[in-house]
């Protein structure tokens, strides 16, 4: 039978084809005894007229179908390597990584790489929701421990303050239901099962309501909020949004901002060209340079303690997945008042009201 086998599709250990043949091979195992095959196993199946000789003159040749079903199971010893740690790396072993060799083939080495790229980007994926999930933890274990210790004071009868214990479970458990809902609203947006109705909206309503709604939580802080609207023509900062999705937007930066700010927050919206944009901006200490490509990411926790504990520090991965999902930009700029304060800023498509 005459088969389309190429000579560089023979092994170079058995014939002198070796400057047309590519990188060392790893030898198949015979499909009766399970041993590497060898050329004595071959020589029986094959022309014995080509053991040995130069075959390069011809690129076909007549092979028995017993040798092509040997020389099928030949593989690449990269390829190798890259097939046992994806089944390595699919059993849950993320430290696996594919050995490279300066002597692959540069596509296998690419192959070789893009695993490892893989492997490493699931293994701090799973570091980060491991963080997530210890923080989520605590988020709620506080305030139960709270609600729990005051229930008890008062089933007791030993509650000196009752309506104040009752103030402090009351507040305990919207704090409870705060979380719950980002938790909710962060598995929505995931799912893409929450829903955007646009509409014709003045930011600059957006920023002076927000701005209101948070003036009594923010100054009983000890903090001031300032909101600074430029709008030189007097005609609106309009753009088409949802409306109560970019309030949420603007409430979450607020709320993420009076964690840190040491005695003011600024809210504001101008006109930037045919842009809109939103900002919050604080006088806290600002963040890291090595910090700033992750404060939006869902799991991410940094070391820098926060004056105070407000929210459920799930507000920016919030703002992150909003903004995306309503074709906005989001923009980080930290230290914005000399090496202190953080401003984060929702750029949206200038509308005509």
């Amino acid at each position: 039978m005459r088969w389309n086998l190429t000579v560089d599709q023979v092994p170079s250990a058995w014939f002198n084809v070796a400057p047309h043949l590519p990188a060392p091979m790893q030898p198949p195992l015979h499909p009766a005894t399970k041993e590497p095959v060898g050329p004595d196993d071959l020589a029986p199946l094959f022309p014995m007229a080509l053991i040995g000789q130069e075959v390069s003159a011809d690129p076909w040749i007549d092979v028995p179908g017993e040798v092509l079903d040997i020389l099928r199971l030949w593989r690449p010893t990269p390829l190798v390597r890259a097939v046992d740690t994806t089944h390595r790396i699919a059993r849950g072993d993320l430290a696996a990584k594919v050995e490279v060799h300066p002597h692959d083939y540069p596509e296998l080495a690419e192959l070789a790489d893009s695993i490892n790229a893989m492997a490493a980007s699931l293994e701090r994926a799973r570091g980060l929701e491991r963080q997530f999930l210890l923080s989520v933890s605590h988020e709620l274990r506080t305030p139960l421990t709270s609600i729990r210790g005051y229930a008890d004071a008062l089933a007791d009868g030993i509650a000196e303050d009752v309506p104040g214990a009752l103030a402090v479970i009351g507040a305990e458990a919207k704090r409870l239901e705060r979380i719950v809902q980002d938790l909710l609203d962060l598995a929505r947006l995931d799912a893409r099962r929450f829903s955007l109705h646009p509409q014709r909206v003045d930011c600059a309503d957006v920023v002076a309501g927000v701005a209101d709604g948070f003036r009594p939580e923010i100054g009983a802080a000890g903090l001031a909020v300032e909101v600074r609207v430029e709008d030189a023509g007097g005609t609106g900062l309009w753009v088409d949004a949802d409306p109560d999705r970019l309030a949420q937007i603007v409430a979450n930066l607020v709320e993420n901002a009076s964690k840190f700010a040491a005695s003011r927050i600024e809210v504001g919206a101008r006109a930037e060209g045919e842009t809109v944009l939103v900002w919050v901006a604080d006088d806290g200490p600002g963040i890291r340079p090595e910090d700033r490509p992750h404060v939006f990411d869902r799991h991410f926790t940094s070391d820098r303690v926060p004056s105070r504990q407000v929210g459920t520090g799930l507000g920016l991965a919030i703002v992150a997945e909003l903004t995306a999902a309503m074709h906005a930009g989001l923009r980080l700029d930290s230290p914005v008042l000399g090496e202190r304060g953080t401003r984060v800023v929702v750029s949206m498509a200038s509308a005509r009201g």
